[in-house]
């Protein structure tokens, strides 16, 4: 059952969060484009780097009700949203890896150093980083706290080493569960690393400068989308991990702090019914706190990581929105993934730099 729930609540939210990234993006991005006649494999790149992207979150949506299906007792819905971004990764990387070297023409070759430093996005790089620890600290705190069998948690009262009371939740993330959804995200990682990997070494003309300009635009339209998609789910990640706990963080506070702690004393008023560290740990205030942050933090990241996926835009260093209206930065700037508008954008009759367009229909500008 809670993998059914798991497949309704991601195809409700990518459909909700696609509606309002493409509206989005019909509003504000750009109108400059290059030469298309001038640079023929830079088209090339693009139609296969939004094309291949695109049928990636089309597979994955496919695949995801089959994840969350996989397994015995609900293991499946641990890993879905993960699975769902692997198959977003593989797409990209083989969206990159096809068109490889169609940034290659005659000339003379420019001696470049290309990093993936160069062209990720530091706020998502950061994001990707806090979702990853905050998730893979809660699959080893479940680790710790479940029963023997790795599947539910236990609690259990006693007085003088006698138990009195006690009571069991299923599932909770312990090592049953815990370990195909760290097994998970280590190859949505993986994926995420080997796909910026591609993307800088992808060779080019580096003497073209026009052309090097353009192609670093493509390479950080597509490495955001890679983040992105890692950042989107590690945060799902998240809130599963964290729905995992939830269970038996309600089950140890009602016996240590609510209605089952008060039937488990009684009328016994000389000894104190004594719970195990498991239980009072999971049963704090605290606990409590670190959970609702992992629920509700990690379904807001999840909901703007897809957007930016689907959108194809992401948030620059500065928090301005790469390849907005008014928004595009120098060709050189780690924030920017729309180069300058061409001398000519206004209509003033000066001639545009060599291999550098402007779109007359006017349409919405997004880079195809």
């Amino acid at each position: 059952m809670a993998g059914v729930w798991v497949v309704v609540t991601v195809f409700c939210v990518m459909v909700v969060t696609a509606f309002f990234a493409l509206r989005w993006r019909r509003r504000h991005h750009t109108v400059r484009v290059w030469n298309r006649d001038a640079y023929p494999g830079l088209t090339r790149l693009n139609h296969w780097a939004l094309g291949s992207r695109y049928v990636g979150i089309g597979v994955g949506l496919l695949v995801l009700p089959v994840a969350a299906s996989m397994g015995r007792l609900g293991q499946g819905a641990f890993i879905a949203p993960a699975v769902l971004g692997c198959c977003i990764e593989v797409a990209i990387i083989v969206g990159e890896v096809v068109p490889y070297r169609a940034a290659r023409q005659q000339g003379v070759a420019g001696l470049e150093r290309r990093v993936v430093a160069d062209y990720v996005s530091v706020p998502l790089r950061v994001g990707a980083v806090v979702a990853l620890v905050w998730t893979a600290g809660l699959i080893a705190w479940g680790w710790q706290l479940a029963s023997p069998g790795g599947r539910s948690f236990e609690v259990v009262g006693s007085v003088q080493g006698v138990v009195v009371c006690g009571g069991s939740t299923s599932p909770f993330l312990g090592s049953y569960y815990g370990m195909p959804l760290a097994v998970s995200l280590v190859v949505l990682v993986g994926l995420a690393v080997v796909a910026l990997q591609v993307i800088a070494r992808r060779p080019r003309n580096g003497a073209d400068a026009t052309l090097a300009m353009w192609d670093d635009a493509l390479r950080r339209h597509s490495a955001r989308a890679v983040l992105a998609t890692a950042f989107g789910g590690l945060a799902a990640s998240l809130v599963t991990a964290a729905m995992g706990l939830s269970a038996g963080q309600s089950m140890a506070s009602s016996y240590v702090n609510g209605e089952n702690g008060a039937q488990c004393q009684g009328t016994n008023l000389v000894y104190q019914v004594v719970f195990g560290p498991s239980v009072t740990s999971l049963a704090s205030p605290a606990a409590e706190v670190l959970l609702v942050a992992a629920l509700g933090l990690g379904f807001s990241f999840a909901v703007i990581a897809a957007g930016m996926v689907l959108a194809g835009f992401g948030l620059d260093a500065d928090g301005a929105v790469g390849g907005g209206a008014g928004g595009a930065s120098r060709p050189d700037s780690d924030a920017a993934w729309m180069p300058p508008a061409p001398a000519d954008a206004d209509g003033d009759g000066d001639p545009a730099p060599v291999g550098l367009a402007v779109r007359p229909d006017g349409d919405d500008g997004t880079l195809r």
